[in-house]
């Protein structure tokens, strides 16, 4: 049934902040960064990733908060990592406000750390806890607990996800100041030129680079931007973008777009965001937070039930084909479960066994230079383009010449 707050029992703690404001107020504080964030982003290698206006407007917005947690949902090579590293240590380093990362990737130890410790010092990490780690199975409790002011970056993707953000976080961060920060989500009255579907189609389920869905004035590619429009719609709770802010509140003021050019520059500003922001701070009514399914309990739904009364028929009829075999069937029989039994008792060690090939798989470099050709594939020519078919049909093309060569070879 889910979990229900009442008002009452939720402290209200309405705050007095916006990107657009975030940005105007710590502008001299940004156009100090500037050479350190483009340091960083270079480091990184990643700029498409989290653009370099989203980097100060993260910082900005981070800053003019003061959490003393922030939390990363999901990091990939690390660029929101990196930024909010920055500010914590602008805040006051590890004893005034902590980074904490999840992500299941190691992209952070294996390729940016490397990279990073020709940009920052030492002890600029201290802030951060880097976890390699399967979000859905980490316990924030303690963390959350702890905190008085939390900012959470949630930009891990899918459903299951947003499962647990909504169940399992979000009901922590109540009677508390916070803000939870989601990337991938655009709005479509200032970002989106087009609303034409293109050559992708419709939107069927998956987080990929292409194809895209509307809702309202949600545009994004993500399965969780789905749930956020559903849990904020339900609870009358404001869903924020930051493109309006700065819209409304820099772009209606001249001289604030051309002090904010002057200070920053082309590359970290622009009325250009791509994120969504909110707070039950905001909350006015009772708050709804849905029930929380783990994979173990979807895997028992999903297993068939067989009523009581099929059972005993089927029962019935096993009793009866048993007391039709010979002895001799009966000794086959008891063979063959053994075996099975057998089998079955095997079976974890192999898993076991194919689990450990597996991580010597994913841990070799040919694996890792495997994935960034991938990654960089689908960047440049997303599934369903022509640019994709047109690869593919070359890619068979040489294939079959090669197939052909080798079989007149041998």
């Amino acid at each position: 049934m889910g979990t229900a707050v009442k008002q009452a029992d939720v402290v209200t703690n309405h705050i007095v902040i916006s990107p657009g404001r975030a940005l105007w107020n710590q502008r001299g504080t940004i156009a100090e960064l500037g050479e350190r964030l483009k340091a960083l982003i270079a480091a990184v290698g990643r700029p498409t990733d989290l653009n370099p206006y989203q980097w100060a407007g993260f910082a900005a917005f981070a800053l003019e908060f003061r959490p003393d947690l922030i939390v990363e949902l999901g990091r990939g090579l690390g660029n929101s990592t990196c930024c909010f590293i920055e500010v914590a240590n602008r805040l006051g380093g590890a004893n005034a406000c902590r980074v904490l990362s999840l992500c299941l990737s190691d992209d952070w130890f294996a390729r940016t750390v490397p990279r990073l410790n020709d940009v920052v010092p030492f002890d600029w990490f201290s802030p951060a806890q880097i976890e390699v780690a399967n979000i859905l199975e980490y316990d924030l409790t303690p963390e959350l607990a702890k905190s008085k002011r939390c900012l959470i970056l949630w930009d891990a993707h899918g459903f299951d996800m947003a499962e647990w953000v909504l169940c399992k976080v979000l009901p922590q961060l109540l009677g508390k100041p916070h803000l939870v920060l989601m990337h991938d989500m655009s709005d479509t009255r200032f970002e989106i030129p087009s609303p034409e579907y293109g050559e992708t189609g419709i939107w069927k389920g998956t987080n990929a680079t292409a194809p895209s869905f509307w809702l309202g004035n949600v545009f994004s590619r993500v399965a969780q931007a789905i749930s956020m429009v559903d849990f904020t719609s339900r609870n009358r709770l404001p869903l924020h973008s930051a493109a309006e802010s700065l819209h409304t509140e820099i772009a209606s003021d001249p001289n604030k777009m051309e002090t904010l050019r002057g200070l920053l520059g082309e590359e970290l500003f622009s009325l250009q965001a791509h994120w969504y922001w909110f707070t039950l701070n905001e909350a006015s009514t009772t708050l709804f937070f849905p029930p929380y399914t783990s994979m173990k309990a979807d895997a028992r739904k999903a297993e068939p039930q067989v009523q009581s009364d099929q059972g005993e028929s089927q029962f019935a009829q096993l009793k009866e084909a048993a007391n039709q075999l010979s002895q001799q069937d009966l000794d086959h029989l008891i063979d063959s479960l053994k075996t099975h039994g057998r089998e079955l008792a095997e079976m974890p060690l192999e898993k076991q066994r194919l689990e450990a090939l597996w991580q010597q798989v994913q841990s070799s470099a040919g694996w890792r230079l495997l994935n960034a050709w991938r990654t960089l594939r689908d960047s440049a020519l997303p599934e369903n383009t022509q640019r994709r078919r047109a690869y593919e049909s070359m890619l068979g093309h040489f294939r079959g010449i090669r197939s052909h060569n080798k079989a007149i070879n041998s």
